[in-house]
């Protein structure tokens, strides 16, 4: 590599599944593979940086080896970094629904419920840089990202619909421990090429059931967070996996519902190709009443719009912009352009009037496409 002698073999010694990274990671010719700040959340990532990774020896000198010991909460999160907080729940969240002492938890209720509340605070602090974050996430584990970025949307929604703060917790905490029954065998899921066999199938869609087993197990006794749970793929007509119908599905599972529709469908995993933000509202709202709760589905829309934070659009200028945050009209967010109309990318960007000629909205693009403008994008809200 360039200069090799700045640069060691990255070590074992200084990574740890759910910690946030000490120092950036580099391949042989000196390419970034992973900020510093960022969090591994997956065997597969941690293997690949011990395989190809190399730190700078100017950082190597500074770092301690990592050493394992037992979780303590990091104090209550304030207005700062979002990205930053991100990753600090993404390794909270690591520990609880895949370290290997989950099963000798005896404090999982409250450090779900202590994380509910940091998700809630953030949610009002830092509304449209929370979904940006969320939304523009693709390197971290699906299955990490997803619960959060469902806890986030019900916290949303709940707001909206009137629900009182702490009736809310009980739905966060719930959207993040909802995939607990399958969230073990996602990141293999989601990396294997072959089709679903008819066994792995079966385990998805007994995932809700399995995951209140486990949930009990770990001490959670509420009925409403286990009902919303076990309830997450039910749908109004009754053609979700239990076969419930609408009286018998709680409100909290039906935010559920169309938060993890609405995660899932914006992410690309093993069940389906990732879509655009307004692309996945569109199928919510066509599903309103059906299978959807109408209500709900309208105020979310309501609460993210019709092109959420974080989503990449076309302007009549044949720009590319990024939408920074949601206004009302709900289809003229504020925007900032990245590319210009000839596809070259900007020095810097450029705010954009989304309700003025020539600069309104006439479509979107799928943020998998343009992942090298992830990091620029991300100081948008740094």
């Amino acid at each position: 590599m360039a200069e090799k002698e700045e640069y060691v073999r990255a070590s074992e010694a200084h990574f740890e599944m759910g910690q946030v990274m000490q120092c950036s990671v580099y391949n042989e010719n000196g390419y970034l593979l992973l900020k510093k700040g960022k969090v591994v959340t997956a065997g597969s990532q941690k293997d690949f940086l011990l395989e190809h990774g190399y730190i700078l020896k100017s950082d190597f000198r500074f770092l301690e080896p990592v050493k394992k010991k037992k979780f303590r909460r990091e104090e209550k999160t304030s207005k700062t970094n979002i990205f930053e907080i991100k990753n600090k729940w993404l390794g909270e969240l690591y520990f609880l629904l895949l370290g290997d002492q989950r099963s000798k938890l005896l404090d999982f209720t409250p450090r779900i419920l202590n994380l509910s509340v940091d998700i809630q605070l953030q949610a009002k602090l830092q509304h449209d840089a929370l979904i940006a974050s969320l939304q523009l996430d693709f390197e971290n584990h699906y299955g990490l990202v997803h619960a959060l970025h469902c806890a986030t949307s019900s916290e949303m929604i709940g707001k909206s619909l009137g629900i009182g703060q702490i009736e809310r917790l009980v739905s966060i905490a719930a959207a993040l421990t909802h995939d607990i029954g399958i969230i073990k065998g996602q990141e293999r899921l989601n990396f294997q090429k072959a089709d679903m066999t008819s066994k792995e199938w079966a385990g998805i869609k007994k995932h809700p059931t399995e995951g209140v087993k486990i949930l009990r197990k770990l001490g959670v006794d509420d009925q409403r967070w286990l009902s919303a749970v076990e309830h997450h793929h039910e749908r109004l007509d009754g053609s979700g996996y239990l076969g419930l119908k609408a009286k018998k599905i709680s409100m909290q599972a039906r935010i559920l519902a169309v938060a993890d529709t609405y995660s899932a469908m914006v992410h690309h995993t093993v069940f389906r190709k990732e879509n655009s933000g307004k692309k996945a509202l569109q199928t919510l709202y066509e599903g309103r009443n059906v299978l959807f709760d109408s209500d709900i589905v309208t105020r979310f829309i309501g609460e993210i719009g019709v092109f959420p934070p974080g989503s990449l659009v076309q302007l009549e200028s044949e720009e590319i912009a990024v939408v920074t945050a949601m206004r009302k009209p709900t289809h003229q967010p504020d925007v900032v352009a990245l590319i210009s109309a000839e596809g070259e990318q900007y020095e810097k960007p450029i705010p954009r009037q989304t309700r003025d000629k020539g600069y309104r909205i006439i479509g979107d693009e799928q943020l998998g496409e343009h992942r090298a403008l992830f990091e620029e994008i991300e100081q948008l809200w740094s």
